[in-house]
């Protein structure tokens, strides 16, 4: 299964994910790339800035409602 598939399938499963989860959960190391990916698809992706504890704004990835193109 490649890395775009198994994205697909966790967005599907409710999961949000960022880099370290991503990385931590599925070995995925470049998921913003691999986000551009399925967006290109035409998969409703949302992107979400959220605060870690230390204070740091990363980007969150999950399935949005409305797919483009």
């Amino acid at each position: 299964m490649s890395q775009v598939e198994t994205l697909m399938e966790a967005f599907d499963r409710g999961e949000k994910l960022t880099v370290l989860t991503a990385l931590q959960k599925y070995n995925i190391y470049a998921l913003s790339q691999r986000c551009g990916e399925i967006y290109k698809l035409g998969y409703p992706l949302h992107t979400e800035s959220v605060k870690t504890p230390t204070g740091k704004w990363i980007a969150q990835y999950s399935k949005g409602g409305i797919a483009h193109g």
